[in-house]
C-alpha cells in the first residue's frame, strides 16, 4: 500500500494546478487520471479571455499573469471581440480580447508543470471510490494525508464523501468545422437554444460551433438544433470533431471541504453560470486548493481555510454570475423579451453580464 501526503483525482486545469501547487509546497503529491492521455477527449469551448480580461472578472485574484502564462504552443488564435447575437440578428460587439486553446495541449501542459514541480502522475489508472484513509482505485488503495477532487461535473470523490453535488447541470454540444471564422466569438440568443445559447468560437483553422441547454434535453435534441444553427449560419463542411458534456450551472456546491477532502474546478460547481466559463475559475481554485493541502500537511494552518480563500478570491465572481443567470432564466425563452433585455441593458450591461458584475443595481 503506497501512501502520499496528497493525492488528486483528476488532471484538468483545475486538478494539475492543484498538484502542482501542493507538490512546490512541500507535500509529497500524486497526481491521478483516468485517461490515458491528458485532455483527450476534448469537452470544451476552448475560448479563454485576455489577462486583462481576467483582471476585470477576478479583481481579487493576485498573480493572475503568471497563473496564466501560456506558452505560444497551446494558443489556437488570439481573437479581438465577443458579439452577442440577439434573435432578431441586433449585433452588439465589444472590445474583449482573449484566445481560443488547443485545450488538450493546454491541459498537457499544466499536467507538465505540475511534475516538474514535484507531483508524480498517473494516467490510465482509475478511482473506483475514497474514504477518509485514502483513495481506491482500480489496483490499490493508496493513502493520503489529504485528497483533493477535481474529477469533474460527475465527481466520483465527492459522490464518495456524500458531499453536495450541484443543482443543475447544463447539457452542451459541439462541432469543430473547418474555414475561416475570423477572430470575433459570437454567441447567439434565440430559439434555436431556448434558455440557452449558441457560439462560435474561432480557431486558427476553424471553429468551435455549439450549443448548451438547460438540463432535460437529450443528445439527440442537441445535435438536431446545432445542426438546423449550423445550416442557418452557413457551415455545410462535415465536423471533423464532436464532443458533449455537462456543466454545472447552479453556482458552487455548498461544502467544498469535508474532513481531509477537498473539491475544485467543476466538481466543486466553480464554473461562471451566465456562459459556462470554468477554465479560469478551475485554475485559481485548483492553486488554492494545492497551496492549502500544502499548508494543512506542513501544520501551518487548517484546511477549512481553502475554503475562506476561494469565497474571498471569486465568490463574488460566481454569486453575480449566478444572479444574472438567474435573472436571464426569465426571458431566454422568449425571443421577444430577449430583444427587449438586451435594448434595454446595452452594451455596457451585456459587458457588465459577461465579466460577472451586478446589472443595473437590482440584486
Amino acid at each position: 500500500m503506497e501512501e502520499y501526503d496528497a493525492v488528486v483525482v483528476g488532471a484538468g486545469p483545475a486538478g494539475s494546478t492543484a498538484a502542482r501547487f501542493s507538490a512546490e509546497g512541500g507535500a509529497r503529491t500524486l497526481l491521478l487520471d483516468k485517461r490515458d492521455e491528458i485532455g483527450v477527449p476534448v469537452q470544451c469551448g476552448e475560448f479563454l479571455p485576455s489577462i486583462a480580461n481576467l483582471e476585470e472578472i477576478m479583481p481579487r485574484v493576485e498573480g493572475l499573469p503568471e497563473l496564466f502564462d501560456i506558452p505560444q504552443s497551446c494558443i489556437s488564435l488570439r481573437t479581438s471581440q465577443i458579439a452577442v447575437i440577439s434573435p432578431a440578428g441586433r449585433r452588439y460587439e465589444l472590445d474583449f480580447e482573449g484566445m481560443s486553446l488547443w485545450r488538450a495541449k493546454y491541459d498537457q501542459h499544466l499536467a507538465r508543470l505540475a511534475v516538474k514541480s514535484g507531483a508524480e502522475l498517473r494516467t490510465g489508472t482509475r478511482v473506483r471510490r475514497v474514504s477518509s484513509k485514502g483513495v481506491e482505485t482500480d489496483v490499490d488503495l493508496i493513502r493520503a494525508k489529504v485528497i483533493i477532487g477535481a474529477d469533474g461535473p460527475l465527481s466520483i470523490v465527492r459522490r464518495s464523501m456524500g458531499m453536495p453535488a450541484p443543482e443543475e447541470l447544463s447539457v452542451c454540444f459541439q462541432y469543430t468545422v473547418q474555414g475561416d471564422y475570423g477572430d470575433v466569438v459570437e454567441m447567439y440568443f434565440g430559439k434555436v437554444a431556448p434558455g440557452g445559447y449558441t457560439w462560435v468560437i474561432p480557431k486558427g483553422d476553424g471553429a468551435n460551433l455549439g450549443l448548451g441547454l438547460p438540463p432535460g434535453h437529450s443528445k439527440r435534441t442537441l445535435r438536431s438544433r446545432l445542426d438546423e444553427f449550423i445550416s442557418q449560419f452557413g457551415a455545410h463542411d462535415r465536423p471533423k470533431l464532436e464532443t458533449s458534456g455537462l456543466v454545472p450551472s447552479s453556482g458552487p456546491v455548498s461544502e467544498t471541504v469535508r474532513g481531509n477532502v477537498l473539491l475544485c474546478g467543476d466538481a466543486a460547481g466553480h464554473v461562471m453560470a451566465t456562459n459556462g466559463g470554468g477554465i479560469p475559475l478551475a485554475v485559481v481554485c485548483g492553486r488554492a486548493a494545492g497551496e492549502g493541502a500544502a499548508a494543512f500537511i506542513k501544520g501551518r494552518r487548517p484546511l477549512r481555510e481553502y475554503e475562506k480563500r476561494w469565497k474571498a478570491e471569486v465568490g463574488e465572481v460566481l454569486t453575480n454570475a449566478l444572479h444574472v443567470k438567474k435573472l436571464a432564466d426569465w426571458w431566454l425563452w422568449s425571443d421577444i423579451l430577449i430583444d427587449i433585455a438586451m435594448m434595454l441593458i446595452g452594451k455596457t450591461g451585456i459587458r457588465k453580464s459577461l465579466t460577472c458584475k451586478k446589472l443595473l443595481g437590482v440584486y
